[in-house]
């Protein structure tokens, strides 16, 4: 039998634009990626939000930017949180 916290957890990250709206979700940042390449060049959050099966449900923090540039560019720019 599965006890609750040995339920696994899931990540998933969300772009979001200077406006603050968001704009996909996905489990990966590659894919996040992905979609950058068809929006227009700037600064982009990427939010992860971890699901857990205890009662506080889950836990969000900012993972850091994707820069896009003018030249098509993408960069990652994590922030510096420990493992």
């Amino acid at each position: 039998m599965r006890r609750p916290w040995q339920c696994r957890m899931f990540i998933t990250y969300r772009l979001v634009d200077s406006k603050g709206e968001m704009l996909s979700d996905a489990d990966t940042i590659e894919y996040l990626k992905g979609i950058l390449g068809h929006l227009d060049a700037g600064r982009y959050t990427v939010d992860e939000i971890t699901s857990h099966p205890l009662p506080s449900g889950h836990t969000a923090r900012r993972w850091g930017v994707l820069l896009k540039l003018d030249d098509g560019t993408i960069i990652e720019k994590p922030d510096p949180w420990d493992a």
